[in-house]
């Protein structure tokens, strides 16, 4: 796996946060600007993230003036390939959510692209297992069966996702990421949510 002499050639660092669930988190942050299709590079003296292909797919939802007749939703889906200590962003997405009218079909719909996407690139790449990341815990609760989302509306966005989970997902679990460790996906809510 790549590795660098110093800090000052890499694009990112790995820190283990605690988790609210209890467990450990490892997150990355980039310390530079990484272009899609490029390898996240860590120091040699860090831990490595993963020793299986895993896929990482994080998701946010956003949605601006919500509840009025004016409310703009989007989604952001960030997604990468994690190996040892490489770590490649493969896919990233900005998809506006024309009919959402709050945050919270914001983020059923940024779940259920997360879903989508990592459907699509399993077409793509080779990964063991998918690890879906969020900073909303009424999203990852109803993923991991510890919440529910009311509402009809709510429960067509999560329909199509949920039938992919059963019938073309085989290994993944989902996972609270703390707000500040999802700018990439926070990042492309925001500008999906101002698209419309």
């Amino acid at each position: 796996p790549p590795g660098v002499a110093s800090m000052a050639e890499a694009n990112s660092v790995l820190q283990l946060l605690p988790c609210p669930c209890g467990a450990e988190l490892l997150v990355m942050r980039t310390v530079k600007a990484v272009q899609t299709g490029s390898a996240f590079v860590v120091p040699k003296d860090t831990l490595p993230f993963r020793s299986r292909r895993v896929l990482v797919v994080q998701f946010d939802g956003s949605c601006l003036e919500q509840g009025s007749p004016n409310a703009s939703c989007g989604a952001g889906v960030a997604a990468w390939m994690v190996e040892d200590d490489k770590v490649t962003l493969v896919s990233q997405k900005a998809i506006p959510f024309v009919d959402g009218v709050d945050s919270a079909e914001a983020e059923a719909f940024a779940s259920s692209h997360a879903v989508l996407v990592a459907v699509e690139l399993r077409k793509k790449v080779q990964f063991d297992e998918v690890e879906f990341q969020g900073d909303n815990t009424a999203a990852v609760g109803f993923w991991n069966g510890t919440s529910r989302f009311r509402g009809l509306r709510i429960q067509r966005i999560l329909e199509l996702a949920r039938d992919a989970t059963l019938y073309q997902l085989c290994r993944f679990r989902w996972r609270y990421l703390p707000r500040e460790s999802n700018s990439t996906a926070d990042h492309l809510a925001g500008i999906a949510s101002q698209l419309l």
